[in-house]
C-alpha cells in the first residue's frame, strides 16, 4: 500500500517538469510540488508539530492548498480542510475541539498560530539530498479529518487513514484513466470529498489538475479550460444544469477537446444525462456513486455506453464491495422489484466519526457501512439507486421514489430546475408535492405542463400540489436539500 505523497515524490523522479497542479495565476511542476511539500513538512517538524497534529486548512482554489494537503501528509500530520469561506469564530471553535495547533490560509487569527497560504509557497528550501531518509506515513496513521453535513444538516468529522485516501484515489484513477495527457479541471470545493480525491488521482496518475473556484464566474471557467487547454472536467449536477442552462452553445463548441466528463454528488436527471452527451459525443461521461464516509465513488459507469440503464450508478470499483441488504442488515437478493439498501465494505472507509462512538456504530459495524440509500442490482451487476429511505413517498402503499418523478419533469423544456417530496396525506398516508423553477415566468403554461405530467407519469405519481419557485434550496455539495422544501 502508499500513500498519495509517495506518487508526489516518484512522480518528481520521472515526470520532473510535468506540470502537477495550476490556479488562475500560476503552475507548478511535480519537481516543484515535491520540493515545497518538504519544505512546508520540515517547517512543521522544527516548529514543533508532532505526528496525528490535526491541522486547519484553508480550501482555497490554488497551488498552495496542494502543497498544504501533501506537506501536511508528508509530516505525518491529520490534514483537516474547512471551506475558503468560513467564519473565523467557526475556525477557532473548530481548532478547539480538535485542539489544532495551527491554521493554515488567508487569514491572520487571534489565539491560534497562522502560516498564509502566500507563506506556504515560500518556506525556506530544505536540501534536496538523501531523497530516501524521508518517511512516509503508515497506511493505518490518519490521514484527513474531513467535515460533512451530508443531508441531515448534522456536521460530522469524518476520519480517514491514508490506506482510505489512497484506495479512494486510486478508485478516481481506475474510473478517470488518468495519465500525463490528462488535464483536469476542478472547479468544485475542495474541503468536500469529490474534488479532494480528483485531485489526488491526478497524482497517482502523473496528471495535471486545475483549480479554480466555482464554475459559476462563466469567464474565468471557459478562460481556464483554453489557457490550460483541459480536457478533463469535474461536473457536479448543479454544474451540469447550470452549464446547459447558460452556455449551450459553448459547450458543443468543445465538443473535440473535452475527452472525459465526472459527474457524481447527486443524482442527475436523464434529460441532462442524454443532453450532455449530445453536447459531448465523443467524450466518456462518467456517473459515480460515492459517499464522504465510504471515501467517494464507490461505483461508476460510463453513459455514453449505457444510455438505457435509467437510475444507474455502475458497478463497483477496485476497491469497493457493495450488497443489497434488508432492514436487519441481512443480504439479500435484490431486484428492481424488490429493492433493498446498500451496504459498501473495502479498504477506502472511514475509521468512524471524529470523537462520535456512537453515531459511528450506527452505520459502521464489522467494516461495513450501512446507509439509507435504496437500490438493487441486475442480472449484469449492475448497481441502480432508487432514492434515500426517508425521501421515499409512500402513497397508499405504493412507493415513489422523488427521482422518477423529476426525472419525467426535467423532460418539460420549459422548467430548469425542480424537486419533488412527499407530504402527508390522511386518507393515503403520503402525496406528492412538486416545486419547480420554470425558464420562463412569463411564458409558462402551467395547464400545458399539468397535461404532461399526465401523459407521462402514473396516477399514484402525479403530483397534488405545484409550486412555483425562484430556486430549488441545495445542500454545499449540490444535492437536493429535501429538508428545507415545503
Amino acid at each position: 500500500m502508499s500513500s498519495v505523497i509517495s506518487y508526489v515524490k516518484e512522480n518528481a523522479e520521472h515526470f520532473p517538469d510535468q506540470p502537477a497542479v495550476s490556479d488562475t495565476r500560476q503552475t507548478v511542476s511535480y519537481r516543484e510540488l515535491w520540493q515545497k511539500s518538504k519544505n512546508l513538512a520540515s517547517w512543521l517538524f522544527a516548529h514543533g508539530f508532532s505526528r496525528n497534529s490535526n491541522i486547519l486548512a484553508d480550501a482555497c482554489a490554488d497551488v498552495s492548498f496542494a502543497v498544504t494537503a501533501m506537506g501536511i501528509q508528508l509530516a505525518g500530520c491529520v490534514f483537516v480542510p474547512v471551506g475558503k469561506d468560513i467564519s473565523d469564530d467557526l475556525v477557532l471553535r473548530l481548532a478547539g475541539e480538535m485542539q489544532s495547533p495551527l491554521y493554515i490560509g488567508r487569514k491572520n487569527l487571534n489565539g491560534i498560530l497562522c502560516l498564509s497560504s502566500a507563506d506556504v509557497l515560500n518556506l525556506p528550501e530544505v536540501s534536496t539530498g538523501n531523497e530516501a531518509a524521508w518517511k512516509f506515513p503508515d497506511e493505518n496513521d490518519v490521514a484527513e479529518i474531513l467535515y460533512t453535513t451530508g443531508t441531515t444538516g448534522k456536521s460530522k468529522g469524518v476520519v480517514l487513514s491514508h490506506r482510505a485516501v489512497f484506495t479512494a484515489s486510486d478508485n478516481n484513477l481506475y474510473v478517470d484513466r488518468l495519465n500525463t495527457e490528462s488535464v483536469y479541471l476542478i472547479a468544485s470545493p475542495l474541503n468536500h470529498i469529490n474534488a479532494l480525491r480528483k485531485l489526488y488521482s491526478c497524482f497517482l496518475g502523473a496528471a495535471h489538475a486545475v483549480l479554480l473556484d466555482s464554475f459559476l464566474d462563466l469567464k474565468k471557467y471557459y478562460e481556464a479550460i483554453e489557457k490550460y487547454q483541459v480536457n478533463t472536467l469535474l461536473l457536479p449536477p448543479a454544474a451540469v444544469r447550470f452549464l446547459l442552462f447558460v452556455s449551450l452553445d459553448k459547450l458543443h463548441s468543445l465538443a473535440g477537446q473535452i475527452k472525459l466528463i465526472h459527474t457524481n454528488s447527486a443524482p442527475l436527471t436523464e434529460t441532462d444525462k442524454e443532453t450532455l452527451h449530445q453536447c459531448f459525443p465523443y467524450a466518456r461521461l462518467i456517473f459515480g456513486y460515492g459517499a464522504t464516509e465510504a471515501g467517494s465513488v464507490c461505483s461508476a459507469y460510463n453513459y455514453a455506453e449505457f444510455p438505457e440503464k435509467v437510475n444507474c450508478i455502475g458497478k463497483c470499483n477496485p476497491h469497493t464491495q457493495i450488497m443489497i441488504v434488508d432492514e436487519k442488515h441481512r443480504k439479500i437478493n435484490s431486484s428492481k422489484e424488490n429493492p433493498g439498501f446498500l451496504a459498501i465494505s473495502g479498504d477506502s472507509l472511514m475509521n468512524g466519526y471524529w470523537r462520535a462512538p456512537d453515531l459511528t456504530a450506527e452505520i459502521l459495524q464489522e467494516n461495513i457501512l450501512y446507509t439509507n440509500d435504496l437500490g438493487y442490482i441486475d442480472e449484469d451487476g449492475f448497481i441502480f439507486m432508487i432514492g434515500r429511505k426517508g425521501d421515499i413517498i409512500n402513497c397508499g402503499g405504493l412507493k415513489i421514489a422523488p427521482a422518477e418523478v423529476e426525472n419525467v419533469v426535467m423532460q418539460y423544456p420549459e422548467i430548469s430546475d425542480c424537486a419533488c417530496f412527499g407530504a402527508k396525506d390522511p386518507v393515503a398516508g403520503g402525496m406528492v408535492h412538486l416545486q419547480i423553477v420554470p425558464a420562463n415566468e412569463n411564458s409558462f403554461d402551467l395547464n400545458d405542463f399539468r397535461r404532461f405530467l399526465k401523459n407521462h407519469l402514473e396516477n399514484h405519481q402525479m403530483p397534488r400540489y405545484i409550486k412555483c419557485v425562484k430556486e430549488i434550496p441545495k445542500t454545499p455539495n449540490g444535492k437536493i436539500d429535501r429538508k428545507n422544501l415545503a
